[in-house]
């Protein structure tokens, strides 16, 4: 079969163009996918959870007491956030945060003491702690900028900065007309045995939304789980809290 002249030259020419808009292409996406730097501030609210054994308020008389146990909270945090993108698709992150978070709340009551007079105790304390966060986070799509669902798990370790127990106490009393009130009380005190420092884990899901050009709008829900106690007493105290957070950051460059 004779060959064609003209069809080899389409051909060479087809592949010769082939390889150059391979080769433009490549250099393109290497221009725009590099490894990130990205910083920024967030925040978020807690949704605090108390587990302990019951034990009597600080100031209360032992033999004329309420008990009180397992409670909640609302409460909040703010700090800053920074990520480093460990390949050029952009997935993989190494985090750091450095968080001022608080995981204050009410404690519940379990009436106990003796039949003509007991406190009516109501106790909530003031937790704050100064919170690194260590972790790695794993974007499901690749990208030249970070977006899109992911998934992160941070080890977190928190100096205690602030603690204190805010009490009131309400004396009761046993009339013929029934229960009376005889006067309240209010105090703080500061909570005894408590641990300077805490450990959690906090995975995390979130999703990168990526606006005007460089900065990136996250928000997340995660879960603040304790490796340790508030406190070191037969109260077996725990905190932990689930947590919705919303984090806006900027790409301060690429390497």
């Amino acid at each position: 079969m004779e060959k064609c002249p003209q069809c080899w030259d389409g051909l060479r020419i087809a592949l010769f163009s082939a390889f150059c808009l391979l080769f433009t292409s490549s250099i393109t996406l290497a221009q725009t996918s590099q490894p990130m730097v990205l910083f920024g501030v967030e925040g978020g609210i807690n949704f605090v959870a108390y587990q302990s054994a019951y034990f009597t308020p600080p100031t209360a008389d032992p033999n004329e007491f309420s008990t009180l146990g397992s409670g909640s909270g609302l409460d909040q945090f703010v700090g800053i956030s920074s990520e480093i993108s460990l390949s050029s698709a952009n997935q993989n992150f190494m985090l750091f945060e450095a968080i001022f978070d608080s995981k204050s709340g009410n404690f519940g009551t379990a009436n106990s003491g003796n039949a003509t007079s007991v406190f009516d105790a109501k106790l909530s304390a003031s937790l704050t702690y100064l919170v690194f966060d260590l972790g790695f986070k794993h974007n499901f799509i690749s990208g030249p900028i970070p977006s899109g669902l992911g998934v992160q798990l941070c080890a977190s370790f928190g100096m205690l900065l602030t603690s204190k127990f805010n009490e009131s106490m309400t004396t009761l009393t046993t009339t013929n007309s029934g229960v009376a009130q005889s006067g309240t009380k209010a105090s703080i005190v500061p909570i005894n045995g408590i641990r300077s420092y805490r450990i959690a884990l906090r995975p995390e899901l979130c999703d990168d939304i990526p606006f005007a050009s460089k900065w990136i709008l996250t928000p997340s829900v995660g879960y603040d789980a304790p490796l340790t106690q508030v406190d070191n007493t037969n109260r077996n105290w725990t905190a932990r809290s689930v947590y919705a957070a919303l984090a806006l950051r900027y790409v301060i460059g690429s390497f």
